[in-house]
């Protein structure tokens, strides 16, 4: 019988995403606070999920100049 049960979803910390996009630390948790990326508060940490990361560069991959 296979195994039906969901995967457990990896979170990264804000400094994880801040060092995979090269910007601050702070930059991240702004976007967070703002809910420009999609972010869970546990505490005083925000957690993002590897799959809405995935998603959001997908969104925001910059489009190459026209000559």
């Amino acid at each position: 019988m296979a195994d039906t049960e969901p995967a457990v979803e990896q979170l990264l910390t804000a400094q994880e995403v801040a060092k995979e996009l090269r910007v601050s630390d702070a930059t991240v948790i702004r976007w967070c606070r703002s809910g420009k990326l999609p972010a869970l508060k546990a505490g005083k940490a925000w957690r993002i999920s590897q799959e809405d990361l995935r998603q959001w560069k997908q969104r925001h991959r910059s489009i190459g100049v026209e000559a």
